[in-house]
């Protein structure tokens, strides 16, 4: 029926142990090829049980089980062929009628399943190019299987997934009811092996990279046959990934640690709960080229785009209640952001150190979260943002922002676009209180440029200059309403050269580049 072959090496049957064994074992599709095999199997059942009632096994044992599954190109199966073939070679069957359900399962013991060195082997030719993979060593334990209510089994699986990742499974498993609870590791080089996967679908290069998780969990059903799943003590950490431009092989994204602790979840509350994220060290490189395109947009916007799916039917959302999600702490730690600039004739190359902390982030409406954020230019100056922000229903942020030392000769390379001037010292400090919503924004505080010296490039003279310039008690609010309102100025020092020449030109207009100056350079 299946259009292949079956071989058997040996069946064994012990007469007074009841002892079933089937050793070399091999069923072939009908292309010859492998489907699944194995090299032993044991069953040892006792007869006696079944004068109770019963069906007892002392020990199942089953050594060497592979498996091969294909998908091909057609996105069909070697498993689906088959089971279509025996479907349609079945002979045709009167329906009984069906009788009345019994509410409770066979009595039913299993005293000792063991699974040793099984093996799935896996081909897709859908992807590109064709995956191939091995998840092996796979050993499964269960011992104490039985109908009996609230009788728990005892359960442990371990399987190696490919590229050295390992799934480890250890807990307890009731039939009647049924429930589950137990723990749950997974870890290895996964990044790895998805992007092996999935290659083609990533629009960037993956290199490196260790996963490792662990939860434990609790399942069961509810008396209305509803599924309800507790997970608690959720940890995973990713570290050592990079992440690389396809084509030029150049470095977007270095990320040594990103991790999650005491994650929580309860399916039947809808809630969700996380205590900490954390991205550590992370470094981005931020390049834009002469023709204005950004690296990081450039290499993730170049995935092949999918057809459009048709949508589902939508559920009206108000017959469910919403989730709520809660993450006490979220950790932007020692942050590398590397920029480069090279659409202006001359690059800028700045660096910035980064660090944020966010508390107490909810999905709820009307809760807040404080935020304390930092960051450090290597061309000189600080910028601290402190406060508490509203995501929903509407955005809004209250707190206070406070710029220190910002030095201005980083700007010179966009300056030098429009002035032939050079921008030689100056620094702008900026501190206040900061209210802002989707209707208005405001800030209230002081401002101050210090230091201040542009000179002429082409005669090589100080054009502009002051020691300070400040604004104090000021408020600039913009949005509805729009209004400007400054406590006090205070200049000093100021200076400005300003020649005239007898036919009406003057150095100010000599340095300025018009447009058309600049189509011409172009």
């Amino acid at each position: 029926r299946l259009g292949g072959h079956t071989q058997i090496q040996a069946i064994a049957l012990n007469p007074f142990t009841f002892g079933l064994s089937i050793t070399g074992a091999a069923v072939h599709d009908p292309d010859d090829k492998a489907l699944l095999s194995f090299d032993s199997v044991f069953v040892n059942f006792e007869p006696t049980s079944y004068l109770s009632g019963a069906i007892e096994f002392s020990e199942i044992s089953i050594d060497g089980f592979n498996v091969n599954f294909q998908r091909y190109p057609d996105g069909d199966t070697n498993i689906a062929r088959v089971a279509q073939r025996w479907a349609e070679s079945a002979a045709p069957v009167e329906t009984p009628e069906t009788p009345a359900p019994d509410s409770e399962l066979p009595l039913l013991r299993v005293a000792s399943l063991r699974v040793n060195g099984a093996s799935v082997g896996i081909v897709d030719d859908v992807a590109s190019p064709a995956f191939k993979t091995l998840v092996e060593s796979i050993d499964f334990a269960l011992d104490d299987l039985s109908t009996v209510p609230n009788s728990a089994a005892q359960q442990q699986l371990t399987l190696a997934i490919g590229e050295g990742s390992q799934l480890r499974w250890l807990g307890e498993l009731t039939l009647a009811p049924l429930s589950s609870k137990g723990e749950l590791q997974l870890f290895g080089p996964l990044p790895q092996l998805a992007y092996r996967y999935l290659q083609e679908q990533i629009p960037v290069a993956l290199r490196g990279g260790w996963f490792d998780a662990s939860l434990a969990y609790e399942f069961s059903l509810t008396d209305a046959g509803e599924a309800d799943v507790k997970v608690q003590a959720l940890t995973a950490a990713l570290t050592n990934l990079d992440v690389h431009d396809k084509l030029s092989d150049a470095l977007l994204l270095r990320l040594p640690v990103v991790s999650v602790h005491g994650g929580a979840l309860d399916l039947l509350q809808r809630q969700v709960s996380l205590e900490r994220i954390l991205l550590d060290r992370v470094r981005v490189d931020v390049e834009r080229t002469k023709e204005g395109v950004l690296n990081l947009q450039q290499a993730f916007s170049s995935a092949p785009q999918e057809p459009a799916a048709a949508t589902p039917e939508q559920t009206d959302p108000s017959s469910e209640p919403a989730w709520r999600v809660q993450l006490s702490e979220l950790a932007l730690e020692d942050w590398d952001l590397r920029v480069r600039d090279l659409q202006p004739e001359q690059a800028l190359i700045v660096s910035l150190d980064f660090n944020a902390h966010a508390a107490n982030i909810t999905n709820a409406d009307n809760e807040s979260a404080q935020l304390s954020t930092d960051l450090t230019l290597s061309s000189g100056g600080t910028l601290q943002i402190q406060g508490d922000v509203q995501l929903l229903p509407e955005f809004g942020f209250d707190g206070a922002l406070a710029m220190e030392s910002l030095a201005l000769p980083v700007i010179q390379p966009y300056l030098a676009s429009v002035a032939k001037v050079q921008l030689e010292s100056g620094t702008l400090s900026i501190d206040g209180n900061v209210a802002a919503s989707s209707a208005q924004s405001e800030f209230n505080g002081n401002a101050s440029l210090e230091t201040l010296v542009i000179r002429d490039a082409l005669e090589n003279e100080e054009l502009f200059g002051l020691a300070a310039l400040r604004f104090s008690d000021s408020v600039f609010s913009v949005g509805d309403e729009t209004r400007i309102d400054i406590g006090s100025i205070d200049v000093q020092a100021p200076y400005a050269r300003v020649e005239i020449e007898e036919d009406g030109s003057n150095n100010i207009s000599r340095v300025l580049i018009t447009p058309a100056q600049t189509e011409e350079s172009l």
